[in-house]
């Protein structure tokens, strides 16, 4: 199946993090990879984004979130590392 005929958001992102690896560790190339996909190489680019047409990075990156949390297997590498520094920084923000 073609990433062009997945509808919703989560499902692309689903899709590219289980056939592409080395987006599962980096936000930008995830979402540069899904716009890629979503509209080609357009000089219209910044005009749709700005209009709506093109879905927000952050949507594309709260997929990857939920989806990682539920799904082992689309981790990344650093998904654990990340983990380990929350409990930290919770700690530390609780004794500011």
């Amino acid at each position: 199946m073609s990433l062009n005929k997945i509808k919703t958001c989560m499902d692309r992102v689903e899709y590219l993090l289980d056939n592409y690896a080395h987006l599962r560790d980096d936000d930008n190339k995830l979402v540069a990879n899904y716009w890629f996909n979503e509209v080609g190489e357009t000089k219209d680019f910044l005009k749709n984004y700005a209009a709506g047409k093109i879905t927000q990075a952050d949507s594309i990156t709260r997929a990857r979130r939920k989806l990682q949390e539920l799904h082992p297997h689309l981790r990344g590498e650093k998904y654990n590392e990340r983990h380990k520094e929350e409990k930290k920084v919770r700690k530390s923000i609780v004794n500011i």
